[in-house]
């Protein structure tokens, strides 16, 4: 379709207007005349044509569409309750010097002792003496490897 349609709105189209807007709707209407519904519509507008109030009867479509059946998907029966998402929490051993991030060192714990809020300076470390071959002392690292052996 043209973006402007233009049509010659004579008195004979008018008055067809009128007899099809008893009828049809304003996209059928345009169908049949090769323009945009909003041509009809706004021309309808204009001439205050109003639509009656009642909706218009369409014979209904020769297959039914069929109703989807729903089903309810129940879970299983739960025998065990489920893990907790979080590993149990081990009693935390107080670090008995917390340091800073500039005075960790390869044999000191850097298991964080700060929360996300806190300013920078106030960011501590663990600072205990670490298991071999991990960055953790005994108890954080039972916290941060819970399945493993230490």
């Amino acid at each position: 379709m043209k973006p402007h349609q233009i049509i010659d709105w004579t008195a004979e189209r008018v008055a067809e207007l009128r007899e099809k807007a008893k009828t049809l709707t304003a996209g059928e209407i345009a169908r049949g005349w090769d323009v945009t519904r909003n041509v009809i519509c706004g021309k309808m507008a204009r001439l205050g044509i109003t639509r009656p109030d009642a909706p218009i009867k369409r014979p209904k479509s020769p297959m039914p569409t069929p109703k989807i059946e729903r089903r309810r998907i129940l879970a299983p029966p739960r025998t065990k309750p489920a893990p907790p998402l979080v590993p149990q929490q081990l009693p935390i051993q107080v670090p008995l010097r917390p340091v800073d991030i500039w005075h960790l060192t390869s044999r000191t714990c850097r298991y964080p002792l700060w929360h996300d809020s806190e300013p920078i300076s106030e960011k501590l470390y663990c600072g205990g003496n670490v298991v071999e071959g991990l960055p953790y002392c005994h108890c954080h690292a039972k916290i941060t490897y819970p399945g493993r052996a230490t």
